[in-house]
């Protein structure tokens, strides 16, 4: 009876076990069918359209395609010229078509059209990546596509790619497809085919090419407009070696003959084709022809009559182009020979202006945004490190020591010692000070108690969009970044915390004026209200009385930051007013230093040479839309109060620093750092936000505190009109005051500060804030935690002086 049971229940399990087989079975099977369908359809969809060799030129009759500033006048008119001359496989260099094939398709000559193999490597390769690194169409795929499909990137027109692909394998041979093909791809500027192309950049048939010329041509094809080396001759030079390691790694060439090649310098032959008819704004427009390529293909853009409406504002634009020339040779005794500029409606991220250099017809090379060529930022990277700590819980107020440092990791493993721009230390300074001043020390302390990863999240959070090196030297700027992105960083600063990309194309019509692409500005927020507020105060503060004082101070409301990099190679100056905000840059291609080319002294003027001229249009409050996230809930009610609180600031910027009286003026001990009492014998008068005032009484001196702070006095009529800054630091007595711990917030201890540890008291230089030796003319008496003591006696004052 048992036995029975068990036999019942096994032939049970069994029958579903088959039930499920089968239904599996089903399931692949129906798949199959549907998939032989499909491939079916797809197959007579195309198998109507398979060519021949006589059609290896496209025969639609092509359309320029028009470009417009934001007011509708003509900036540029882009179209394909035909320059396409038919040669046959004999005529073109070995050499060529060894590098294309090492580029495109090192399996040509062994699939038959679709390459599954390299499909699967390349699906690797994304996945491990995890973006679209390699691509895995062959160069019968690219024949196809080029020739006879559209380039939308869909499924069906992948399927209809491959099977055209296999098609051609079936109907040509290797050569005759290759011969189609390279008389077929495009080159850039203009060039379709390589003997076009070898006339365009080196003046010479095909057939006379050298190795180098090879490899340097066989490298444009996979992005034309990016690797085009009359755009960019140094990216064009590094993609020529590449291809010239690749040939030798595939046995092409020897390893020999690739290092000859690639020691040969790049020569053109400067006969560039006029694919364009540029009437203004010649960079500005390439900016937008490239940003249509990658999204469109170069047959739509060169041939498809295209009218695409942008950002740029003519007025602004003129004003940038005779503010980068004129400056540039106002300050070419400096060794200045290059200039970039790029201005931005601030809150919707329009670029009203670009300039990527002094002469485009010289140099098209676009200065203001090729990725491939960034510049170290200088100081203009500090308010990202100082909006970090703000946001960690800092404030402006805070004391950082301005005094010698050193941290591991130098070159060689050795200490690194940095410096302030011109030596010299001013002992304890506050935050807005330390911007202001534009001081080294204190930024780098800063971030090395914020955390580095702090900093660079914001400044990528920000806008900036280049790889940032997690070390410390980037609180001074040692990283590589272009001028729109610092201009696009500094949005948030000028918009109460809200950022926009930067855009430059608003609308796109196609040939029959039907709208493909239409942009709407949009902002999110990036910044608190009162972390961007405390950013906008001490960059004010930065024009009032800091590095830009003598080369921005007069322009009104204006707000920005100085940067200068190691011996002068770069300086920059990036600002903004209620209305415009500009980043301007300047420096030598070959990266030779300038003298005394500052960001204060050069790029700070001209920036407000252009402000002058820009500032006299009157441009229309820009329609954004703001986009929710978890920091900004109720994006319409934040717009509506920041439009009504910017109004309300320029209307009491007549009489006062703000419309209410929250900035006050505190007594501080110079000693101890804290509310002074009655017994201290050195203070002076700083003012804070009221909510950030301290409280703590000073500990060294015990006694009683004032029972009334001071409110600031109202200003003349043409006062800033936002929170105002501080005295320069020059007019306050005690300047170089101790605050401990290193980093000490007002009425706040920032996370990991140290307990209370014994004090001592020493002599200090004013100057140095170091020890003072006996021929210091200036010293005061300072009680300092004992690990706070510095080392070292004053570097200065060593001898008596003469």
């Amino acid at each position: 009876m048992k036995s029975n049971r068990k036999s019942t229940g096994v032939r049970h399990k069994q029958g579903w076990f088959w039930t499920v087989l089968s239904l599996i079975q089903v399931m692949v099977l129906v798949g199959l069918a549907v998939g032989m369908v499909l491939f079916v359809l797809a197959f007579w969809n195309v198998a109507t359209i398979i060519p021949d060799i006589q059609r290896a030129a496209p025969t639609s009759m092509p359309e320029s395609t028009k470009i417009f500033a934001e007011n509708g006048e003509l900036l540029a008119v882009i179209y394909e010229e035909q320059n396409r001359e038919y040669v046959p496989l004999k005529e073109i260099p070995k050499h060529l078509i060894d590098a294309t094939i090492v580029m495109e398709d090192r399996r040509f000559f062994e699939h038959s059209g679709v390459d599954v193999r390299g499909i699967l490597r390349a699906l690797w390769v994304n996945i491990r990546s995890k973006s679209p690194e390699q691509g895995a169409s062959t160069i019968t795929q690219q024949l196809a596509r080029n020739v006879f499909l559209s380039r939308r990137k869909t499924l069906s027109r992948k399927i209809q790619e491959a099977i055209l692909a296999v098609q051609l394998e079936r109907k040509f041979t290797k050569n005759e497809i290759l011969e189609m093909y390279l008389n077929q791809i495009f080159y850039g500027a203009g060039a379709y085919g390589v003997q076009a192309a070898a006339k365009v950049y080196f003046g010479k048939k095909v057939s006379e090419l050298t190795l180098p010329e090879c490899a340097l041509l066989a490298a444009i094809p996979q992005r034309p407009s990016e690797y085009n080396p009359y755009h960019d001759k140094e990216l064009a030079e590094r993609r020529r070696n590449m291809v010239l390691d690749l040939m030798a790694e595939y046995g092409k060439i020897s390893r020999e003959e690739a290092e000859q090649a690639k020691s040969v310098p790049v020569r053109l032959a400067f006969k560039r084709p006029s694919s364009a008819r540029i009437r203004r704004a010649p960079y500005f427009v390439d900016f937008v022809v490239k940003q249509l390529v990658e999204r469109y293909g170069d047959q739509v853009v060169y041939r498809g009559g295209l009218r695409v409406y942008t950002t740029l504002h003519t007025g602004i634009q003129a004003a940038a182009d005779r503010a980068i020339k004129e400056g540039i040779a106002r300050f070419r005794y400096c060794n200045v020979t290059q200039g970039a500029l790029v201005c931005l409606e601030p809150r919707s991220g329009k670029i009203l202006a670009m300039v990527g250099g002094v002469d485009y017809e010289k140099s098209p090379l676009n200065r203001a945004y090729l990725v491939n060529h960034p510049r170290q930022a200088g100081s203009a990277f500090k308010p990202f490190v100082y909006a970090a700590a703000l946001e960690a819980g800092m404030t402006p107020g805070t004391r950082i020591l301005d005094a010698p440092v050193s941290y591991a990791g130098g070159p060689g493993g050795r200490l690194w010692r940095p410096r302030n721009y011109g030596g010299g230390y001013r002992g304890w300074v506050t935050m807005e000070q330390a911007l202001a001043l534009s001081i080294n020390i204190p930024a780098i302390r800063t971030l090395n108690q914020i955390g580095i990863d702090r900093a660079i999240e914001m400044a990528h959070r920000l806008g900036i969009t280049s790889p940032i090196p997690h070390n410390l030297s980037i609180a001074i700027g040692t990283s590589g970044v272009t001028v729109l992105e610092m201009a696009s960083a500094y949005t948030a600063f000028a918009t109460g915390g809200l950022h926009a990309d930067p855009i430059a194309i608003l609308r796109v019509e196609d040939k029959d004026r039907n709208v493909i692409e239409e942009t709407v500005p949009r902002a999110r927020r990036v910044l608190s209200q009162e972390v961007a507020n405390q950013m906008d105060r001490m960059l004010r503060a930065v024009v009032l009385w800091g590095t830009a004082s003598k080369g921005a101070g007069h322009i009104p409301e204006a707000r920005g930051k100085t940067g200068t990099t190691q011996s002068e190679r770069d300086a920059w100056f990036v600002g903004y007013t209620p209305q415009l905000l500009a980043a301007v840059w300047v420096g030598n291609d070959d990266n030779t230093p300038m003298r005394r080319a500052t960001g204060g002294i050069v790029c700070a003027p001209i920036w407000a040479s252009f402000m002058e001229e820009a500032l006299k249009f009157r441009l229309q409050a820009p329609k954004v839309e703001i986009v929710s996230s978890s920091e900004d809930r109720e994006p319409r009610r934040i717009r509506e109060r920041r439009s009504s609180d910017r109004s309300t600031q320029e209307e009491a910027s007549s009489s006062s620093d703000t419309a209410d009286s929250d900035i006050i003026s505190v007594p501080i001990c110079d000693e101890s750092g804290q509310l002074a009492t009655e017994a201290c014998p050195s203070t002076h008068m700083e003012q804070f936000p009221r909510d950030e005032a301290p409280t703590e009484r000073c500990s060294l001196h015990p006694g009683t505190s004032p029972d009334r702070f001071e409110e600031p006095r109202p200003r003349s009529a043409d006062a800033p009109s936002r929170a105002s800054a501080p005295p320069p630091p020059e007019q306050l007595s005690g300047h170089g005051r101790p605050r401990p711990p290193e980093l000490q917030t007002e009425g706040s201890t920032l996370p990991g500060a140290r307990s209370e540890v014994p004090r001592v008291r020493v002599r200090l230089c004013r100057q140095t804030g170091l020890l003072a030796t006996d021929f210091c003319p200036d010293t005061i008496q300072r009680s300092l935690p004992i690990d706070e003591v510095p080392k070292a006696k004053c570097n200065i004052h060593l001898t008596a002086p003469r």
